[in-house]
């Protein structure tokens, strides 16, 4: 406050300083320059940094900046006492954050806080709160200035969050959502250097807050200068009515800690905070100076190199009295964010690997359109989502990953579970809810999984964050390994996602995202639903790759790449540009938001299956002939797997309630109303490699109708002479009754870890008999699940 006071009131009464007029020896309005300058990120210009000054003005703002020191100084004391309870969030050294800013607001203008600046729920017209849940302010925000847009009333919305919250989800949801629909929505970030007790340089990567918005543009302000502050606000509020959203970061300072309950002592001091930001700087200088004096020029050449990304014709045009060809260096195959270098565009491709990857597509080609058929033939039920035209993305990828590499992905999940070691006879069993599939039936299109593979996952985006604890485990095994992480572009503006792109960036995780770019979430265009669509510049401080992904060596290079990279330097996003014949799923015919004519356009100009094929035979590694055949080969080896598991029986009624959980603490399954069901589990599970159910526990056969009817007629001749045998041998019979009388087994409890009694007509050929007491029978039919207990 002293230098807030030296610094206006020691302008005003040095008249001669920039005063334009006097009054009793002191100025009335004075013309200031901004302390420190401003940051500009994807803005041309930016805030003026002289600014005019009343003295009523400075007389205000001063008055205000020392009452909210003194009521929070109260605040403290009150609570000190005892008098205040619960939570208490202190504004002292943001002050000039919050004047500043409302020096700029007009009256249709709105604002909306974190629970520091309202602790927690205050409200007043036109300010919707303190808001205790951190970073749910944000959509909120966003929502207000909606909410301004459609009134139409000239009004915009400041968003205001602090440095901790700046790594949540859904700050970057509310960004995307304010970019597509041109919201007048000031994000505002109130970086006071700690987020609780952790500093911004430890839970951040990329601390420049104001360059976070991907497509938005930012404004970085010094958040102790009020002046700054209101110049900033002033530019933001004219810009955000006319072109859309910005993000103002106020580099500020807090003084107290967190909270009351927080002494703010115990991890920083004021002079090392600002001896470590001198120092970052200084840092950060001196390396850029150093490689700017080592860095050798450009060649003569480059400066008529790569002028046009698509150049029509060979001459550069506007170049009087030159003839000067163009040159592309960089073709179309990949593109490099924060790179230094990229993948290799000179791949060696042997005979064998050229004809395993062309086998490999078009096995997955096949097993989509067979599995698409017996979805129309009501066979497969549920969700169905096919891979088809996406198959140089799969096989490409896993050309370069080792065993020691994991996969996740999402629900379109058929190519990678066959490619991960599921063979296609277990694939097309599962999809069509039979015992012998990779998850007995019940997992369907969307839940396969195999060793290092964990899946298909149905829930969008979720993959993510769980990838990148798989990536964590390799790091702590330190096995050499990477997870790739694949999702699509519906799924790359949610939250999780970016969250996930912070914590691997913090711990340099070997993590390899992938963003299976087929231009459609669901039925929506790309540009339609996200702010940004060049997704692998979205990781921001993560270095981003896009390929093309219709080219299977084209892939292949940049995984080799991007793991060679992520074990070295940590996390990277790759883009693969793909594009998918069908719908989104079964249920979508893929025709109501494109034209027959674009997937057409696709299928004859960049099959990824037609374009390598042609390039094996222009580089004499088969002949037409030999890929004739070995289609032929493929298509039927195909069928015959696919037809060998459709004659295949469903799992029994009983299962529907096996394999829960993997750990059963209870013997019961918790949660089902009105039924007493007990865990039963029948697989084997090593946590992190799951076992395969053994083959007798998954061919059994149920009892078919004669072999029943046979059952049924040997059991009524039974019951009738039960009877007259009874009268002989009382005592005999009364010890043949003693049985199990609930169905259950004397010791079962808990998770059953053997297999449930089966009948003999359903057990294996080479199975052998169980001894049977004497004077019985050996049951031909197995016996019914017990009843519910009421």
């Amino acid at each position: 406050m002293e230098d807030i006071h030296r610094r206006f009131f020691g302008l005003f009464q040095n008249a001669a300083q920039a005063g334009v007029s006097k009054s009793n020896n002191y100025a009335t309005e004075a013309t200031i320059s901004v302390n420190r300058p401003f940051k500009l990120h994807r803005l041309d210009e930016g805030p003026a940094t002289e600014v005019k000054l009343t003295k009523d003005e400075a007389l205000k703002y001063y008055t205000q900046m020392q009452t909210i020191r003194r009521l929070e100084t109260a605040a403290g004391n009150l609570y000190k006492e005892k008098i205040i309870r619960g939570f208490c969030h202190l504004y002292s050294g943001q002050e000039a954050c919050a004047v500043g800013m409302k020096a700029a607001m007009r009256d249709v203008d709105n604002i909306i806080s974190a629970y520091r600046g309202g602790s927690m729920h205050m409200y007043a017209p036109n300010f919707y709160g303190g808001n205790g849940i951190v970073g749910a302010q944000v959509p909120l925000g966003a929502g207000v200035g909606l909410a301004c847009k459609y009134k139409g009333n000239g009004g915009m919305c400041l968003a205001l969050y602090g440095d901790g919250a700046a790594n949540q989800g859904q700050v970057f949801e509310a960004y995307n959502m304010a970019y597509l629909w041109k919201l007048p929505v000031i994000f505002v970030c109130e970086n006071n250097n700690y987020g609780m007790g952790t500093s911004s340089e430890r839970a951040s990567c990329n601390t420049d807050y104001y360059t976070r918005g991907d497509a938005l543009p930012g404004i970085w302000v010094d958040g102790m200068d009020v002046l700054a502050v209101r110049s900033a606000t002033e530019f933001a509020i004219n810009y955000v009515n006319t072109h859309g959203p910005l993000v103002l970061e106020t580099n500020t300072y807090r003084y107290s800690g967190h909270s009351m309950s927080d002494p703010g002592t115990s991890y920083r001091t004021r002079e090392e905070i600002q001896e470590a930001i001198d120092l970052k700087v200084r840092k950060e200088v001196d390396e850029a100076t150093a490689f700017a004096k080592s860095d050798s020029e450009l060649g003569v050449s480059h400066l008529w190199t790569d002028v046009y990304s698509n150049n029509l014709e060979p001459k550069l045009r506007g170049t009087i009295a030159y003839d000067i060809d163009h040159i592309q260096e960089r073709k179309g195959t990949f593109k490099c964010y924060d790179l230094e270098t990229g993948p290799t565009m000179d791949v060696e491709l042997s005979r064998e690997d050229a004809l395993a990857m062309y086998t490999k597509m078009m096995e997955l080609r096949r097993l989509e359109t067979v599995a698409g058929n017996s979805y129309k033939q009501r066979q497969i039920r549920g969700f169905c989502h096919l891979y088809t035209g996406q198959e140089a993305v799969a096989v490409g990828m896993k050309q370069c990953l080792r065993q020691c590499d994991s996969v996740i992905t999402a629900y379109r999940c058929h190519a990678w579970t066959y490619l991960m070691g599921v063979s296609l006879y277990e694939i097309m069993a599962e999809l069509l809810g039979l015992r012998t599939g990779c998850s007995r039936g019940k997992g369907g299109s969307m839940h396969m999984y195999g060793e290092n593979y964990y899946g298909g996952n149905g829930i969008v985006g979720a993959q993510v964050p769980v990838g990148t604890g798989v990536a964590l485990a390799h790091s702590y095994r330190n096995d050499n390994g990477v997870c790739v992480v694949l999702y699509g572009d519906g799924a790359a503006n949610q939250g999780q996602v970016f969250e996930s792109f912070n914590m691997a960036k913090l711990w340099c995780l070997p993590c390899i995202f992938v963003c299976e770019n087929n231009h459609y979430g669901m039925g929506t265009h790309e540009k339609r639903a996200s702010a940004m669509t060049d997704f692998y510049m979205r990781g921001q401080y993560i270095p981003g790759l896009w390929v093309d992904g219709n080219q299977v060596l084209a892939v292949r290079s940049a995984t080799k790449f991007a793991v060679d990279y992520a074990l070295s330097e940590g996390p990277i996003v790759l883009e693969m540009s793909t594009y998918r014949y069908v719908g989104h799923s079964m249920s979508d015919p893929g025709t109501s938001y494109r034209s027959r004519e674009e997937i057409q356009a696709v299928r004859d100009n960049r099959d990824p299956i037609a374009s390598f094929r042609s390039q094996i035979i222009e580089l004499c590694l088969a002949n037409e002939e030999e890929l004739k055949i070995l289609e032929d080969r493929t298509k039927k080896h195909v069928d015959k797997e696919c037809k060998r598991a459709a004659a295949d029986k469903e799992a029994d009624l009983h299962e529907l309630h096996t394999d829960i959980y993997a750990k059963n603490v209870d013997g019961k399954i918790r949660g089902v109303s009105g039924y007493h069901l007990e865990h039963i589990r029948l697989s084997e599970v090593c946590f992190g490699k799951p076992k395969k159910t053994p083959a007798s526990e998954i061919t059994e056969e149920p009892v078919v109708e004669k072999e029943a009817k046979e059952a049924n007629e040997v059991k009524a001749k039974k019951d009738s002479k039960a009877p007259a045998k009874a009268a002989k041998d009382p005592k005999g019979s009364a010890k043949d009754d003693k049985a199990p009388q609930d169905g259950k087994a004397p010791n079962e409890t808990g998770d059953k870890k053997d297999k449930p009694p089966v009948s003999e007509a359903a057990k294996p050929p080479n199975s052998t008999p169980a001894a049977v007491p004497p004077g019985q029978k050996p049951p031909t039919k197995a016996p019914a699940p017990p009843a519910p207990k009421k």
